[in-house]
């Protein structure tokens, strides 16, 4: 299990993210809100190979320096049944 894209689309949209190796298989998708100092900076999406069980579902954001970066409106989805990635 593991991260495999993490890219930026304009807020308020997110779509299909490029894969950087196009053999694995996403089977889990999160999509969110990334706030820089309470400012909404823009839609974030990650593709997964399996899905994260809800106790990893939280995040209190964080500091960088004095600066906070925050997390919200975190929406996902989970193939199923899952892709086992053989063709």
């Amino acid at each position: 299990m593991g991260l495999t894209n993490l890219a930026y689309v304009p807020f308020g949209y997110c779509h299909s993210c490029t894969l950087a190796d196009t053999d694995l298989t996403q089977n889990f998708f999160n999509a969110y809100v990334l706030s820089i100092a309470n400012v909404p900076h823009g839609t974030y999406c990650s593709l997964y190979t399996q899905f994260w069980p809800k106790s990893y579902s939280t995040n209190y954001g964080q500091y960088r320096g004095k600066v906070y970066f925050g997390v919200s409106s975190s929406y996902s989805y989970t193939l199923s049944p899952q892709d086992p990635g053989t063709l």
